[in-house]
């Protein structure tokens, strides 16, 4: 599996409501083991271009 698939569905569930274990494990569940530190990784990527912003 490519590392694309998962990247597309972690910014797919990162819908303000899940949090990051929540998307970990949802996409560990479809795809396989997911580290939590890879999800909080790509996540604060997409934060920094303002692909996506943090929920208070």
């Amino acid at each position: 599996m490519a590392g694309g698939e998962y990247a597309y569905e972690v910014l797919n569930l990162a819908d303000g409501r899940r949090t990051a274990q929540d998307i970990r494990n949802a996409v560990s569940a479809t795809y396989g083991p997911v580290q939590l530190d890879v999800v909080v990784e790509y996540l604060g990527a997409l934060g920094s271009i303002r692909v996506i912003e943090a929920v208070r």
